[in-house]
């Protein structure tokens, strides 16, 4: 199922992690990733890398579908502090019963480095305002 370039980690019947490909390592060290390379997720749960509650529930829902025989596409943006990234997600029943997750990059775009997306910012506890009409974030003052 899997190409080169494209990043693919697949999980048992009990939803731990049991595979991670090597570009895996490399997309997680080119963006800020290192606490979660392959040596920190192997054979731990899904669940201790979701957790936002819809998304977990997502997951969950993805999952069983899987197990029920279909397959999943669809395309999501994964941005960094100087990239916005479009990606692919396919996810489909693996080897036994083991579900595989690939994801492969379909755009990338430089801009301004965002430091809201930058891991190593400084952070506050004050909530994020993002308007859920144009997905501008309130920082500073000023709708960004």
């Amino acid at each position: 199922m899997s190409e080169e370039g494209d990043i693919l980690y697949r999980v048992n019947d009990r939803d731990e992690i049991v595979y991670v490909s090597e570009s895996w390592d490399q997309f997680a060290t080119a963006n800020s990733g290192e606490r979660v390379i392959s040596a920190a997720v192997l054979n731990r749960p899904l669940w201790n890398f979701v957790t936002d509650t819809t998304t977990r529930a997502l997951y969950r829902d993805v999952l069983k579908r899987i197990r029920d025989g279909r397959i999943i596409r669809f395309s999501f943006r994964c941005d960094s502090p100087a990239h916005c990234r479009r990606l692919e997600m396919i996810v489909a029943r693996g080897e036994g019963d083991t579900v595989d997750f690939k994801t492969r990059t379909l755009a990338v775009e430089e801009r301004l480095p965002q430091a809201l997306l930058d891991p190593n910012a400084a952070r506050t506890d004050e909530l994020l305002r993002v308007c859920s009409w144009c997905n501008k974030v309130f920082v500073n003052g000023a709708w960004n």
